[in-house]
């Protein structure tokens, strides 16, 4: 008769698991970007996109504190760090692009009659 082989050892350790946080992380900061070009038909989606984003860096915070805090029991950093990434660009993306832009408008507003005055001078000598 023969021995049924043995299982093989275990090391004792607690199997891991990946943070959901940070797939949620993930997803939300893909789903802000591809929400983005739907701004063209849909102008309020431009601040949806950025509310999108908002939760996309709150559960990357999360989830890093989550895999900090687990002691090697939950993984998942790099999902956060991405979400993170994504969340953090469109942030700057529906904030700061379109304040810039809106300077951009105010300043050539205040110096267009003086800008105005330059180019005029310039064409009558062409």
């Amino acid at each position: 008769m023969t021995a049924l082989p043995s299982p093989p050892p275990t090391s004792g350790a607690a199997p891991t698991q990946t943070s959901v946080t940070g797939i949620i992380s993930l997803i939300t900061g893909i789903l802000a970007w591809l929400s983005l070009p739907v701004t063209i038909f849909l102008p309020f989606a431009f601040c949806c996109s950025g509310v999108i984003g908002i939760v996309a860096v709150a559960t990357g915070h999360i989830s890093l504190n989550e895999v900090a805090r687990s002691a090697g029991s939950v993984t998942g950093r790099g999902l956060a760090i991405a979400g993170l990434v994504l969340g953090y660009a469109m942030l700057f993306a529906t904030v700061v692009v379109p304040l810039c832009a809106i300077a951009v408008i105010v300043i050539l507003a205040l110096l267009g009659p003086a800008i105005g005055d330059v180019f005029s001078n310039i064409v009558p000598n062409i």
